[in-house]
């Protein structure tokens, strides 16, 4: 596969995740027990350097840390997307172990509890988001697959 491959019959897929760096070393071992178990073909991944965010209610950069942005190619099926979603909440909990974080606004494929163990603050930003718009004028998917649900 190459990341111009126009197959129809498969779909490129991104995942981002947030590893302190003292803890690098344990986010590849997950990486090595998760994603070969998958059906899921890795294309690659780009490391870069995330500042600390101390500002942002749901920030996934409590501390500096390294961003892993890592591409899949996924077949479109049925067996695909379910193998996808069970690849990502076992990355998750991986990463949420070693007090990681990963990127909220990709697939809804994390568990709401995945979510609140990963971002402390979401039933806070949930609160505050409906104190700000009771009439929920503002949503997307985030919202209505998780935090609407806090």
């Amino acid at each position: 596969m190459t990341l111009d491959d126009r197959n129809p019959d498969r779909t490129d897929i991104l995942h981002e995740y947030f590893i302190g760096f003292d803890r690098f070393g344990e986010f590849l071992t997950a990486c090595r027990d998760v994603i070969p178990a998958s059906y899921q073909e890795f294309l690659n991944v780009t490391l870069r350097y995330v500042a600390q965010d101390d500002q942002s209610m749901l920030s996934y950069a409590k501390v500096p840390r390294i961003a892993a942005v890592m591409s899949f190619s996924q077949e479109m099926t049925i067996r695909g997307e379910a193998d996808m979603a069970r690849m990502t909440r076992d990355l998750i909990d991986r990463i949420a172990a070693i007090d990681g974080a990963y990127y909220l606004p990709y697939r809804p494929h994390a568990t709401i509890a995945q979510l609140s163990q990963t971002y402390e603050n979401a039933v806070r930003f949930s609160r505050a988001k409906r104190d700000l718009d009771p009439d929920l004028v503002l949503r997307n998917n985030l919202w209505d697959s998780y935090l609407g649900q806090l």
